[in-house]
Order: C-alpha cells, then sequence, then structure tokens
C-alpha cells in the first residue's frame, strides 16, 4: 500500500509541474488559505502550498499528527472534540476579510497551483469555484470533468471539497452555509446561493487529480440529502443520479476570448 501511494504522489508530483496553457487570467489576489491534512499526505501538501505568493496566508491542521515539512504552517493537530476540524481551524486563526479564500481538505495535485486557481477565478469574475477534476481524479460527477479548450465554466453546482475558493464578498455567506449544514448537503445548500447572485463555477484552467475518495457518508447522511433533493423535485432511479440532475453549466470561457460570456452584466442562474 505505500508503495503504491509512493507511486501516486510521484505521479501527482510530475501531474502539477505541467505547464499551464495560457491565457489571460495574469492577475494575482490575495488569499489566504486553510487546509486540513494527514501525515501520510503531508508531501502532497507541502508540494501544493510552497509555490503559493509571499503575501498569503496560510494555516493547516493535521487530523493525526503535525509533519516536519508542515510545522511552521500547523496551528493544531488531533481530533476536535465533536468539532469539524476545518470549522476549528477557521474559528481559530485571524483571517483577512478582504481576501480570497482558499480550503484544502484532501490530498490533490493542481497543475498552475493554488495561485492559478484564484487569479483565474478572478478574472472570469467567479466567487466560488473549484478546480476541473482530470479524467483519471478520483470523482463521481460529469460536471466538474475537465473541459478541453476551457478556461473556466459558469455552473450551477459546485463540490467544497476536495479543493475550492472564495471570493472576499462572499466569504462569510458561505462560510455561515457550512457551518450550520450537515457536510453531505453542504454542496446543495452552496448552490442555492446562486439565487442571491452568487457566481459559482469549474477552472479548468487548473484542473486536479484527487488522489483519494471521499469518506462514504452515513445512513443518515443520505436520507438527509435525500430529503434536502426532494425540494427540486427531481425524479431519479439512484440518489447520485438526482444529484447529478441539480448540476448543469451555464457558460463557458473559452481559449482565444478576451472576456468570459457572463462578464457583461450580472445574472441569476435560472434551471433549465
Amino acid at each position: 500500500m505505500r508503495q503504491v501511494r509512493a507511486i501516486e504522489h510521484r505521479a501527482a508530483d510530475l501531474f502539477a509541474r505541467m505547464p499551464l496553457v495560457p491565457s489571460r487570467a495574469s492577475t494575482q489576489p490575495r488569499a489566504d488559505v486553510v487546509a486540513t491534512y494527514r501525515y501520510g499526505d503531508a508531501e502532497c501538501l507541502w508540494r501544493l502550498l510552497r509555490h503559493v505568493p509571499a503575501t498569503w496566508d496560510v494555516r493547516a491542521w493535521a487530523l493525526d499528527r503535525p509533519h516536519p515539512s508542515l510545522v511552521q504552517v500547523t496551528v493544531g493537530s488531533g481530533p476536535t472534540e465533536g468539532c469539524d476540524p476545518l470549522q476549528r481551524l477557521l474559528v481559530s486563526t485571524e483571517l483577512t476579510e478582504h481576501r480570497w479564500l482558499v480550503v484544502v481538505q484532501r490530498p490533490v495535485a493542481l497543475r498552475g497551483g493554488l495561485a492559478g486557481l484564484v487569479s483565474t477565478a478572478a478574472a472570469a469574475n467567479l466567487d466560488l469555484v473549484m478546480p476541473a477534476h482530470r479524467r483519471v481524479s478520483r470523482h463521481r460527477f460529469v460536471l466538474p470533468r475537465h473541459r478541453v479548450g476551457a478556461i473556466a465554466r459558469r455552473t450551477s453546482y459546485v463540490e467544497w471539497s476536495p479543493v475550492s475558493a472564495v471570493a472576499p464578498d462572499w466569504r462569510a455567506r458561505v462560510l455561515d452555509v457550512v457551518d450550520s449544514h450537515p457536510r453531505i448537503t453542504v454542496d446543495i445548500e452552496l448552490s442555492r446561493l446562486a439565487a442571491d447572485g452568487l457566481r459559482l463555477g469549474v477552472v479548468d484552467r487548473t484542473p486536479m487529480l484527487a488522489l483519494d475518495w471521499p469518506p462514504e457518508p452515513s445512513a443518515d447522511a443520505f436520507a438527509e440529502l435525500e430529503r434536502r433533493l426532494e425540494s427540486y423535485h427531481v425524479v431519479s432511479p439512484t440518489l447520485l443520479q438526482r444529484v447529478d440532475a441539480v448540476q448543469w453549466c451555464a457558460g463557458t470561457w473559452w481559449f482565444g476570448s478576451s472576456q468570459p460570456p457572463w462578464s457583461r452584466h450580472r445574472r441569476t442562474i435560472v434551471q433549465p
């Protein structure tokens, strides 16, 4: 198992070193980064953090024990007594409200790094984004899959984990949703903020390779997700298909275009 993990980490490192396709996303906003990690995956997080701009603040929480390579950014470790580790990290650190917030919750390799993700999201005028998944990445849904030739897409749905980024104006609102709902329904609840003007999107310019699957939810968690999906009046044979049915793309920013199609005016996504 350790040999397989080592091979995955080496492959992830090679993937992360691949050059980005050039785009007009050249501005670099400032950001805060919060991350959770396990000792065995610390090297993966270290690779992700080593190229972040010096002006960014980074805080990490070790879910088991701190790793020497991340000791300078690790602010706590171990169980959090019933509190979600990410929430504990957000509460225990002083973050700057006028910066982007980047959240890393699972081991990934990200082409272009976190700086590329944030700069592209800002250039695309999106408020809550996730990197697109490579086809070999460990993911369940079709919408977040990397689209060749695209810089970014405006979508109805974003996965909060493994990596996401939130614009300054929406930090407080998004974190309030995350804090007040069960983990399994967070993605659905965040999609509802589109009705209030939140622009969700998938960044294809910085695709990621997720190295593990998210934890399997309990039966009670699945039941809660079923209840939340009832309000969408979606009829599909399986739960995953019902979640997939509330995901759609409202526009694509293609390479060669000077700006995304939704940047001309602010509008609310309406389900087709």
